[in-house]
């Protein structure tokens, strides 16, 4: 397992945001998608439904648990 700072990572295709941590969840929508490198193409799992679906780009596949 290799962590990266959040800052560090770009061009990802998927997010999986696997625990609802408050520092993401107050980064807000843009910067917590900012890493993707499409937002018309990238996926985001919100494994626990943290994210508010309205908050995301209707061109985002967007899975919630």
């Amino acid at each position: 397992l290799h962590l990266t700072e959040w800052d560090q990572i770009k061009n990802v295709d998927g997010l999986i945001l696997a625990v609802a941590h408050q520092p993401y969840l107050h980064m807000g929508i843009d910067n917590l998608l900012k890493p993707l490198r499409s937002k018309h193409n990238g996926v985001l799992v919100d494994v626990k439904s943290a994210v508010d679906p309205k908050k995301v780009p209707n061109t985002l596949q967007h899975w919630r648990l």
